[in-house]
């Protein structure tokens, strides 16, 4: 008897499923199998125009209000199409299509939902509207991850050091959002001026909310998914022990 003489339980190992995962713009995977995906999870990040934001010259920011995931086989070519709606304008987060939850991690206000208050001695407004509720920077010399605004750039909280025409949070549990506009010194100015234009902010504690799933198939062969929704997809996927994982 040969000493690595193969057993028939081997060969049955060997036909057992495996799961496989591919990450990226585009999730492309080959498997042998055709069961549903395990998994489809898709980042959902606003879109904001390029270049620096200001009043004159302001950014729109766009949430989605839904996801369309494309499914593309290689070989033989076809093409399936599944959306999922949010119920809500989401703004940052993200989803997975497959089990029906997303992840609510960034929320909207405008400048005219919020009460400031003009601090003379460092010529700057701030609110305590978001605390508890937005996510503090890091440190009063780091800008808060995930804070933009129509028309203000991202600055830090340190007074000394936030550039005029811009935004930042502080790190106190008491978390202060603050601009700084030099052309104006009143609530009323301010927001007369640039009141409607949107803040996008970092949620202290994500919401997560149950929404439609769809069961997506894969086919013997490539697969590439992908969401529209301006973040990476990524997959989980069955395929037989000792496949090839693109």
């Amino acid at each position: 008897m040969a000493l690595f003489e193969i057993h028939p339980v081997d060969e049955q190992i060997k036909a057992l499923p495996t799961v496989g995962t591919a990450q990226g713009s585009v999730a492309s995977f080959e498997t042998d199998m055709t069961e549903n995906l395990i998994s489809c999870v898709a980042e959902i990040v606003a879109q904001q125009a390029s270049g620096t934001p200001t009043p004159t010259d302001p950014k729109t920011i766009i949430g989605y209000s839904s996801i369309t995931l494309t499914h593309t086989i290689t070989d033989p070519f076809d093409l399936h199409l599944y959306t999922v709606n949010f119920g809500q304008t989401v703004y940052g987060g993200y989803i997975d299509c497959v089990i029906g939850k997303i992840v609510i991690d960034k929320a909207m206000t405008t400048i005219n939902d919020l009460n400031w208050t003009y601090d003379s001695v460092n010529t700057r407004f701030y609110t305590q509207d978001l605390a508890g509720i937005i996510k503090p920077a890091v440190s009063n010399t780091t800008p808060l991850e995930g804070l933009s605004c129509e028309c203000y750039d991202l600055s830090v909280a340190s007074s000394s050091r936030q550039t005029d025409l811009s935004i930042s949070a502080n790190n106190s549990n008491n978390t202060y959002l603050i601009l700084k506009d030099t052309n104006y010194t009143d609530e009323t100015s301010l927001k007369s001026a640039v009141g409607n234009y949107k803040i996008i902010y970092p949620l202290l504690e994500p919401t997560v909310l149950d929404v439609s799933s769809v069961s997506i198939p894969t086919y013997n062969g490539e697969n590439q998914i992908s969401g529209n929704t301006n973040g990476d997809t990524e997959v989980k996927f069955l395929l037989t022990v000792g496949k090839k994982i693109s």
